[in-house]
């Protein structure tokens, strides 16, 4: 069966032309993006307008600014949809609370030496991770009453860390960097460690080139999906500790170690596809859809999107239960965006519609049907 992407909604507005990140609350009922302008758009659905809907059915409910002083890189809701963070290139991170539909400014988190890169929540929404150009990942607690403390620092990587994402179940925070690697942190009493490094120097197991972006399998994170300035896209398997039950991970058995191996009884990661000859310039965003469709969008202006057949269940050599899995193209919407593809990201809940940012200033929603 053939499928499209179909442009459902251009939602203009942002006054520069680099829109960074687009962001859905848990509900999907609104979308947050963040420009070069400064500021941050929320766009509401809107279903109450006569005569049909503004912008193809969302409109810009509210405008955050003044927070920041350089480009807001990155947004993120929290879980429960009351806050939302957003980095900057000032150095800064802010938090805006909502409430009956009124945003304030509650907090700035301060510490990072320059740019900040991307900032994530983590599943129960007691954390945040943020990273920048400082080479550095950092872990803060929110506190009741709209504190946040860092917890803790991580320097591990040497070159700017791109993007940080928490995996589902709340325990590990990936980080990838222009030093082409992913970091798998996790927490060990009182401190976060690296528990495992994908990639080394040379590509060996890993990306070539700068990883820009990476995406957990939602619900479950036995898989992670990694993209990078080496044009593919690269699929991560989680497999159990020798003598764990077989359910606790599901990954191909022809999967090759990652460099610098799991910590003693813990999971590791291993690479088990590499998706490549599909995308002709970096790849800047990616991201899993519960529905098992991984989106990615890049600097051919194109949004890409993959599926999957999962092969029978078979035994490894440590007689773990595995599936293997099979990826391919599903549908490729060429000249998505004018200019680069710098987010993608799907609807929690809507497994058929996908929003996008890009260097033209524009948020588009997507809808991926036959």
């Amino acid at each position: 069966m053939s499928y499209s992407l179909q442009l459902e909604s251009s939602l203009t507005g942002h006054t520069d032309d680099h829109v960074w990140c687009v962001a859905w609350n848990a509900s999907g009922d609104q979308l947050a993006s963040c420009s070069s302008d400064r500021t941050v758009r929320i766009w509401t659905k809107d279903a109450n307008t006569a005569g049909g809907y503004s912008q193809g059915g969302w409109r810009c409910t509210a405008i955050l600014e003044d927070a920041h002083t350089r480009t807001i890189r990155s947004c993120a809701w929290s879980p429960n949809g009351r806050h939302l963070a957003t980095a900057s290139f000032d150095a800064t991170t802010a938090i805006w609370e909502q409430n009956s539909g009124i945003w304030e400014q509650v907090a700035t988190l301060e510490g990072h030496e320059n740019e900040v890169k991307c900032i994530a929540w983590s599943p129960d929404g007691s954390f945040l991770s943020t990273c920048g150009r400082d080479k550095s990942v950092w872990i803060w607690e929110s506190i009741p009453g709209n504190e946040f403390e860092c917890v803790d620092v991580k320097q591990g990587h040497t070159q700017d860390v791109k993007c940080v994402r928490w995996h589902p179940s709340g325990d590990i925070v990936a980080s990838c960097s222009y030093d082409n690697t992913i970091k798998m942190w996790v927490s060990d009493g009182d401190d976060w460690v690296c528990s495992q490094t994908l990639g080394a120097a040379g590509g060996v197991a890993g990306h070539t080139s700068t990883a820009w972006s990476l995406s957990f399998e939602p619900e479950v994170g036995d898989h992670m999906v990694t993209s990078s300035d080496d044009c593919t896209l690269r699929i991560w398997s989680r497999y159990a500790p020798l003598g764990s039950h077989p359910g606790q991970a599901t990954s191909p058995s022809s999967g090759t170690a990652a460099k610098g191996g799991g910590r003693s009884g813990k999971p590791t990661w291993r690479l088990s596809t590499t998706l490549s000859g599909y995308h002709n310039r970096p790849i800047y965003s990616c991201d899993w859809s519960k529905s098992g469709l991984i989106a990615a969008g890049d600097g051919d202006n194109a949004i890409k999107v993959y599926h999957s057949s999962k092969a029978p269940s078979m035994r490894t050599e440590d007689s773990q239960l595995h599936g293997s899995f099979q990826w391919q193209l599903l549908t490729c919407k060429e000249q998505a965006h004018a200019q680069d593809v710098n987010c993608v990201k799907w609807h929690p809940s809507d497994p058929t519609l996908l929003a996008s940012a890009g260097d033209d200033g524009c948020v588009k929603l997507w809808r991926c049907q036959p």
